[in-house]
């Protein structure tokens, strides 16, 4: 510990028994410092430990600064981070990521669960093609882990282009969610048994090379019953043309986008599924404003499973509002209420 806090130029407090007077010394170093930033000779990274020394004109004063820094080379800083943001998610921040878990079950009845990442359009960096072409270059990196155990992990590369419009759409075949805009929005599909499940996150921009991770925990329930009713996650999609689900990760979208509340019920004999989209207010008006959704009896498939797909109001004005999908089964005396948070969001320019 001395020895780390002597590298960095901290303090190290060891075996302290006046905690007082130790919270006194932190208090005052991390409040009374000075930030200094300067560029080395040469901006070609040599892999080599540079000494760093800090001299005042003051004769009254002790100093305390980090001995150096090791010039790393930009790919050797990048799995550095990468490593980092899979082992401790919050220490790398450079890059805005967000990521959310669905749970569902697959035809067989085994768990089922979808890892949507997003990153903001805005923050991503874009190189041109000789052809003119906009395009865009990630690396995402997650590893699914149960409590401090790591189960299993998953790398993608994702090319994509962005069109005038400012949507992103992939041009190395990976499942990005199409016709969104102000995101880029990728899927991977995870088979687990039961249990709670942490997923760690960190993702690349080949452009910039920064690097940005987060972290989102998601409980997989026990099915002991294949005939047990039950419901998947709830979630917000868009379907492709050729019939393939897309997330619509945090609920946002534009004015215009075609997006759907899509439930699964499992063990169900003939659910219905209905629900109102209300704006999101406070005070005596909150929860009565909204559209009521057309309700429809979900489709069988296979494995027993129903599936309802209820569209959005379409040419709702930006703001945030909330969707309260009801399901309910009579035959079986079933019901159960959901909500989800949405935000429409104007089209941003870029």
């Amino acid at each position: 510990m001395r020895i780390a806090s002597d590298e960095t130029g901290g303090k190290a407090f060891i075996q302290a028994t006046d905690i007082e007077s130790v919270l006194e010394d932190i208090e005052t170093d991390t409040s009374r410092f000075y930030l200094l930033t300067y560029e080395p000779p040469s901006l070609d990274s040599d892999g080599d430990y540079h000494e760093i020394h800090v001299e005042v004109s003051r004769k009254d004063t002790t100093v305390r600064a980090r001995g150096g820094y090791t010039d790393h080379a930009p790919e050797d800083r990048v799995r550095r981070l990468i490593a980092a943001g899979l082992a401790l998610p919050g220490t790398v921040t450079d890059l805005p990521v967000t990521a959310q878990a669905f749970s569902s079950r697959r035809v067989d009845g085994s768990p089922n669960v979808l890892l949507a990442v997003a990153v903001e359009g805005s923050e991503i960096g874009m190189m041109l093609t000789p052809n003119g072409e906009r395009r865009i270059s990630l690396d995402i990196h997650s590893i699914a882990l149960e409590g401090t155990q790591q189960i299993d992990e998953a790398h993608e590369q994702l090319i994509a282009r962005s069109t005038d419009e400012g949507r992103f759409e992939a041009v190395n075949d990976k499942p990005v969610t199409p016709r969104l805009i102000g995101y880029l929005a990728y899927q991977h599909e995870w088979t687990l048994g039961p249990a709670t499940y942490t997923f760690n996150v960190a993702v690349v921009d080949n452009v910039t090379g920064r690097v940005g991770a987060t972290s989102v925990e998601i409980e997989v329930p026990p099915y002991t019953d294949e005939d047990e009713w039950g419901i998947s996650d709830p979630l917000l999609v868009t379907v492709d043309d050729a019939g393939r689900v897309h997330p619509v990760v945090l609920g946002r979208y534009v004015p215009g986008d075609n997006v759907v509340a899509l439930v699964e019920v499992y063990g169900g004999q003939r659910p219905i599924l209905s629900g109102q989209v209300f704006l999101e207010t406070t005070g005596p008006d909150q929860g009565k404003q909204g559209a009521r959704l057309f309700p429809l009896a979900m489709r069988p498939t296979a494995g027993g499973v129903h599936r309802g797909m209820v569209p959005l109001p379409a040419g709702m004005p930006p703001g945030r509002y909330f969707v309260q999908l009801v399901i309910t089964d009579p035959p079986v005396d079933e019901h159960k209420i959901v909500r989800l948070p949405i935000e429409v969001v104007a089209a941003p320019i870029r």
